[in-house]
């Protein structure tokens, strides 16, 4: 009877292989649901861009306005136009090369979206920044050096370095050398020291 008894919890208790078997099947469903939860994630459809234009429009307004006699009210809008989102985020790098002719409107409306995005994950838009930093537009590229440094990235660290030679504004000089410090690599510091060494052999010359 002993021996029976025995018998019987050692079929009761599953085997190795079958322990390995349903733990493997366990493994197999994990990934399955995973699988099956990015698809869905991915076949969420983000918001079109009319869409998106349409929450900003109740902020076109604030944007035009200079900044200096109404910041507080405007750090506030600003706040609200990143609380839209991830989607808002394009439309507000499209806004930092504005068009020719350039008036104060336009460039507040430059400046003040460069003011938003410094609020935003820009980690996911480095190639439009980038692009934007390499551009002829003058007043978005000059927009572009900062918030690339906070976009990070070594594609945004090597952009910095090959448009830093062909910057002459000290600002964007300056700019960039921060830039390249918050993203940690550094690799101005060599070229930076390398033109001032070079200008101050002109001088002397």
């Amino acid at each position: 009877m002993q021996r029976v008894a025995r018998d019987a919890r050692r079929e009761a208790v599953p085997s190795f292989e079958a322990r390995r078997e349903l733990a493997r099947e366990e493994d197999v469903r994990e990934l399955r649901d995973a699988v099956l939860a990015e698809a869905r994630t991915r076949a969420r459809p983000l918001p079109q861009r009319a869409e998106v234009e349409a929450k900003l429009t109740p902020f076109l307004a604030d944007l035009r306005l200079d900044y200096k006699g109404s910041r507080e009210i405007l750090a506030k809008r600003f706040a609200l136009i990143a609380e839209i989102g991830p989607s808002v985020i394009p439309v507000l790098i499209d806004n930092l090369a504005p068009e020719q002719p350039i008036d104060g409107g336009k460039r507040n409306i430059a400046r003040h979206s460069a003011r938003v995005l410094r609020q935003m994950d820009l980690s996911q838009h480095r190639p439009a920044l980038i692009d934007l930093l390499e551009s002829e537009n003058q007043v978005g590229r000059h927009l572009a050096i900062p918030l690339c440094g906070q976009a990070g990235g070594v594609e945004c660290a090597q952009a910095i370095l090959r448009v830093f030679p062909s910057l002459s504004d000290i600002d964007d000089l300056v700019n960039a050398i921060d830039a390249d410090r918050a993203i940690g690599s550094y690799l101005l510091k060599q070229t930076a020291r390398t033109m001032l060494n070079h200008s101050a052999e002109e001088m002397r010359s």
